[in-house]
């Protein structure tokens, strides 16, 4: 894997018929362990992602507004599509705000629910709004992470996906490098020279770090 840029390309006919196995193949390339964070700098404690992204994401479906939308993406029948939408509907939603500016802190991350009725938060905010979405809009979790990184410009939090046809990866950045492209129509990962590294990753099934200590990455 290297740099994690090199990635085999399969056929639309290939994917169609081992579509599923590719996926969930090429997930166990990552060593998944648990992942702790410090969600809120106003104190020093670590918090468990994945099992604190089930939960907040759990609240978020309780909420009518947040099932209503979450109905509407499930009409759509085409996965890369579903997901473009999502996406499309989180950069519209949302005014990019800083920590500092709305919590008085350097970092903060917010539950969906927040985000979801508040309409402001900085990258990681959105990208967990879209996870949440992802988990409950039927998006396996083989085809995505919310994942935090170095960037051109320093960390950053946003959304990789895998195509359901050529099981390449795809950022989904809502605010950053935002793109309302179609997945054939986007950029592969591989290809992408603005994102640098990964730290970690993280959605409602499994974890992963590529780092000993991701609290001190965004300091």
């Amino acid at each position: 894997m290297g740099d994690g840029r090199m990635e085999i390309k399969f056929s639309k006919k290939l994917m169609e018929k081992f579509g599923k196995h590719v996926v969930k193949r090429k997930r166990e390339w990552n060593l998944f362990e648990k992942v702790w964070y410090k969600l809120d700098w106003r104190n020093n404690k670590l918090i468990n992602l994945q099992e604190w992204f089930r939960k907040v994401s759990t609240e978020a479906i309780a909420d009518e507004k947040f099932v209503k939308k979450v109905e509407f993406f499930n009409c759509v029948d085409d996965q890369n599509l579903r997901a473009v939408l999502i996406l499309r509907y989180v950069h519209s939603l949302m005014t990019y705000k800083k920590d500092s500016d709305v919590w008085q802190v350097g970092e903060k991350w917010q539950t969906p629910l927040e985000t979801f009725r508040k309409t402001t938060g900085d990258c990681e905010d959105g990208a967990i709004l879209i996870g949440a979405f992802f988990r409950w809009c039927d998006i396996p979790s083989e085809y995505w992470s919310i994942v935090c990184g170095s960037v051109q410009g320093g960390g950053h939090c946003w959304i990789n996906y895998v195509g359901e046809f050529d099981a390449r990866t795809y950022h989904l950045d809502w605010c950053y490098w935002y793109s309302s492209k179609l997945i054939p129509d986007r950029k592969p990962y591989s290809d992408d020279t603005r994102y640098f590294t990964e730290w970690f990753g993280f959605n409602d099934k499994r974890s992963w770090k590529k780092v000993k200590k991701p609290s001190e990455m965004f300091k």
